[in-house]
C-alpha cells in the first residue's frame, strides 16, 4: 500500500500477524485497530505513517519487530501491553509527537534507538524487570524530565540518554556494572549525578553537561573513560571512587568551576590534560599511591597547591612544575567493610566494599588473607576465590586501624528441589516452602522470587503469602548456579473474605545508625485484624543503607529513605536513615601515680550530643558512672586509684539505651 492514500483500515478476521512493510509510507493513514488475533507486528509495518495518531495494541501481541512504527510523526501516546515480550530496535524512532509511552512490565531490555529523536517525549515508565538500556534508546528526547531507573538495571549502553536536555538528575542503581560512552552527553539541565553502580564508566559519559554541579561515584566503580566530564562548566563537587587506578585523559578538562580535587586512595596515574584548563582549580590532594602525573595534567601550576605526604611522588611532581607543595599527614579515621561476610564463586574475583574516611589520606592500606589456599587478596583489595571454604580478609592501615571480612568461596548447588510442586492458599494466608540443595555440603544460597507479586509474594525464607485471586509461579534458584525449582501457586478467595489494610506506621521516622551497624524497624499494620499484613521493604539508596525484612544495615556514610509498603492496599510508611561514622576509642591509658591515677582518652567521631563516662566494670547505672569531657577528641583526668579499678569507657547518648562505643578494662 505504498503511498496509497489510505486513511482507515479494517482487517479480516483471524489475521495473526501484520506483514513487513505492509503500510510503509502510507502518509495519510490516521487510525488503526489491530485485531486481538494478531501476535506479531513485523518490521517496517507502519514505517513513516506520518498521519497515524492512534494505535491500539491488543494483549494478543507478543512481538514488535524493528522499526515497526518508525517515523510516525503524529503518534502522541502508546501503550504496550505486558503480553509483548520481544521488541526490536528503533520501534518508535523519530516519533516526534510522542509524549507518553508505557512499556510492558515484562521488559528485560529497552532496545537500541527505541525512542530515538522523540523530541516531545515527557513520560515513560521503566519496568522493574529492566536489565539493559541499549544504545541511543532515548537519544534526543529533549523533554524527558526524569528517568527513575529500576534496581535490577545492569547496563546503560552508549548514548542511551544523549541530548536529553530536560533531565535534571540521575541516580544509577547499585546493580549497574557498565555505563557506555556518551551515555548522558549534552544533558544540559543535569545538575546531580549519583553513580551507585560498579565496573566502568565510558568516555564522554557526562561530556558538556553544563549544569552538572555534583558528581558522586561509588567506590565500587573501578574505571572511568577519557573526557568523562569534559566541559562541565558548573561542576564543583566531585567524589571519586577510591578504587580508580587512573584519572584518564581530559576526564575533567574545562571544568571551569572546579576549585579542588581529592585524588582517590588507590589511584596510581593522572593522565594528560586530566584537569587541563580548569581555571579555578587551586588545590589537589594526592595520596602516596600516585606515581605518575603527566606534565600537562594541570594547566595552571603557578596558582595551585598540591597536598601530600612529605617525600612522596606528589612532592617531586610539584617541585618539577614550580607548584606550591604542602606536606600533610592525614590518617585514615575510619576503615570498615560494609558487610561482615560475603560469598563468592570459585575462580572469581570480587572487591568487597570498604568504607574509607576521610576522602583524602596519606596512609597505606595493606590487605592480607588468613588462608591463601582458599582466597587470596591483591594490594588493592581484590579477592580471588581459589578453593571452597572461608578465609578472613583484613584491611589494615599503617596508622594502626583495621577491618576484617569473612569471604566464603561457595560450593555451588548441583541440584535444588522443593517439598511441593503446587500449592493452593487463600488470599491473606501463607504457607512455607522448603528447598533442599544438593550436595549436602554445598554452601550455595537459595534466592526466592514470585512471577506475579500482585497474586503471591515470597520472602527470603520461602514463606509464600497469597495477595489476590490468581496463579503465580514461585521459583527457588541457586545463587551461584543455574539450578532452580518451581512451585505453582493458586490463590483463592474474594474481597468479601479479606479485611483490607488501611494504614501502616513505623516505630521510627528518623534514625541515625553507625556505619557497619544494624537497626530493626518495626512496622505496625492497621487494622490489627487485617487479613494480609505482609510488608515489602525498600531502600532509596542500597549503597548507603540496605534493608531486609525491616533490618537496616548501614553500609556507607550518607542518607537513605527506607519505605515499608503493605502488599495489600499499597500503604506506605518511611524512615529517614542517616549513616554516621563509627565511634572509635583509639587510646585508653591509666597510669598509676601513688594514690591517684592519670586517665588519658582519645576518641574519634564522637557526636556533639554524646557523653563519655568512666565506669566500674560491670556497672550500667548512670549514678555509678563519672562523666568526662572530650576537647578536640581527647581528655585527661586524675582520679583516686581506688575509683579506677576494673574501669571501662562508655560513650553514649542520654536518649539511647545502647552505647555508641565501649572500651577497655583496667585492673589495679
Amino acid at each position: 500500500f505504498y503511498n496509497s492514500g489510505l486513511k482507515n483500515v479494517t482487517f479480516e478476521e483471524g489475521i495473526t500477524y501484520i506483514p513487513a512493510h505492509l503500510f510503509a509510507y502510507c502518509y495519510t493513514l490516521e487510525e488503526i485497530e489491530i485485531p486481538n488475533t494478531v501476535t506479531i507486528v513485523r518490521y517496517d509495518a507502519f514505517r513513516y505513517c506520518e498521519g497515524l495518531k492512534n494505535v491500539n495494541i491488543p494483549n494478543s501481541v507478543t512481538e514488535l519487530q524493528s522499526e515497526a512504527f518508525i517515523g510516525c510523526t503524529s503518534l502522541s501516546n502508546i501503550e504496550i501491553p505486558d503480553s509483548v515480550t520481544s521488541m526490536g530496535n528503533s520501534v518508535f524512532s523519530g516519533c516526534t509527537s510522542l509524549e507518553r509511552a508505557h512499556l510492558p512490565n515484562t521488559r528485560v531490555n529497552i532496545m537500541g534507538s527505541t525512542f530515538y529523536n522523540c523530541k516531545n517525549l515527557v513520560e515513560v515508565n521503566f519496568p522493574d524487570t529492566l536489565e539493559t538500556i541499549r544504545s541511543n534508546a532515548f537519544y534526543g528526547c529533549e523533554k524527558l524530565q526524569s528517568a527513575p531507573l529500576p534496581e535490577n538495571l545492569t547496563t546503560i549502553e552508549g548514548s542511551a540518554f544523549y541530548n536529553c536536555k530536560a533531565l535534571t538528575e540521575i541516580t544509577i542503581p547499585k546493580a549497574v556494572t557498565s555505563i557506555g560512552s556518551s551515555a548522558f552527553e549534552n544533558c544540559d539541565a543535569l545538575e546531580t549525578a549519583t553513580l551507585n553502580g560498579s565496573g566502568s564508566i565510558g568516555s564522554r559519559a557526562f561530556y558538556d553537561c553544563d549544569a552538572l554541579t555534583d558528581l558522586t561515584i561509588s567506590d565500587r566503580v573501578t574505571s572511568i573513560g577519557s573526557n568523562m566530564c569534559y566541559g562541565c562548566d558548573n561542576l564543583k563537587n566531585v567524589k571519586l571512587s577510591k578504587w580508580l587506578n587512573t584519572i584518564p585523559d581530559s576526564a575533567f578538562r574545562l571544568c571551569a568551576s572546579l576549585e579542588s580535587i581529592s585524588i582517590p586512595h588507590f589511584c596510581t596515574k593522572i593522565e594528560s590534560n586530566a584537569f587541563a584548563e580548569d581555571t579555578k582549580l587551586t588545590a589537589a590532594y594526592v595520596p602516596v599511591s600516585v606515581t605518575n602525573i603527566q606534565t600537562n595534567s594541570f594547566s595552571y601550576p603557578a596558582k595551585m597547591t598540591m597536598y601530600g605526604k612529605a617525600g612522596s611522588y606528589a612532592e617531586e611532581y610539584a617541585n618539577s612544575r614550580n607548584m606550591a607543595f604542602n606536606a600533610v599527614t592525614n590518617h585514615i579515621s575510619t576503615i570498615a567493610y560494609t558487610d561482615n561476610s560475603i560469598k563468592i564463586a570459585r575462580s572469581s574475583t570480587v572487591t568487597p566494599e570498604l568504607q574509607i574516611m576521610p576522602d583524602f589520606d596519606t596512609d597505606t592500606i595493606t590487605f592480607t588473607s588468613d588462608n591463601e589456599n582458599i582466597a587470596t587478596v591483591s594490594n588493592t583489595g581484590a579477592v580471588y576465590g581459589k578453593n571452597y571454604g572461608t578465609a578472613n580478609i583484613t584491611a589494615a592501615t599503617d596508622s594502626g586501624i583495621s577491618s576484617t571480612i569473612a569471604v566464603t568461596v561457595v560450593k555451588p548447588a548441583s541440584g535444588i528441589s522443593l517439598n511441593k510442586s503446587n500449592i493452593e492458599i487463600k488470599a491473606g494466608k501463607n504457607e512455607t516452602l522448603t528447598a533442599t540443595v544438593t550436595p549436602d555440603d554445598s554452601t550455595d544460597t537459595v534466592i526466592w522470587s514470585s512471577s506475579d507479586k500482585s497474586v503471591a509474594v515470597v520472602d527470603k525464607n520461602g514463606k509464600v503469602t497469597g495477595v489476590s485471586k490468581g496463579t503465580a509461579t514461585v521459583t527457588a534458584k541457586a545463587q551461584f548456579g543455574s539450578k532452580q525449582a518451581e512451585c505453582s501457586v493458586i490463590v483463592v478467595g474474594t474481597s468479601e473474605q479479606i479485611v483490607n489494610v488501611t494504614g501502616i506506621t513505623l516505630d521510627k521516622t528518623e534514625k541515625e545508625i553507625m556505619i557497619g551497624k544494624q537497626y530493626t524497624l518495626t512496622a505496625s499494620v492497621l487494622p490489627k485484624n487485617a487479613t494480609n499484613k505482609a510488608v515489602l521493604w525498600e531502600s532509596s539508596n542500597n549503597s548507603v543503607a540496605a534493608v531486609a525484612d525491616g533490618v537496616v544495615t548501614a553500609k556507607s556514610l550518607g542518607e537513605a529513605t527506607i519505605t515499608a509498603t503493605t502488599v495489600n492496599g499499597g500503604k506506605t510508611a518511611t524512615c529517614k536513615i542517616t549513616v554516621v561514622p563509627k565511634v572509635e576509642i583509639t587510646k585508653f591509658e591509666v597510669n598509676a601515680m601513688g594514690a591517684y591515677a592519670l586517665v588519658t582518652l582519645t576518641a574519634l567521631n564522637v557526636p556533639a550530643d554524646a557523653s563519655v563516662f568512666l565506669a566500674s566494670y560491670g556497672s550500667n547505672k548512670l549514678q555509678d558512672i563519672q562523666s568526662i569531657k572530650l576537647e578536640g577528641g581527647s581528655a585527661q583526668t586524675i582520679l583516686p586509684i581506688s575509683d579506677v579499678s576494673k574501669m571501662k569507657v562508655i560513650i553514649m547518648k542520654k536518649d539511647s539505651p545502647e552505647p555508641l562505643c565501649t572500651c577497655g578494662v583496667w585492673e589495679k
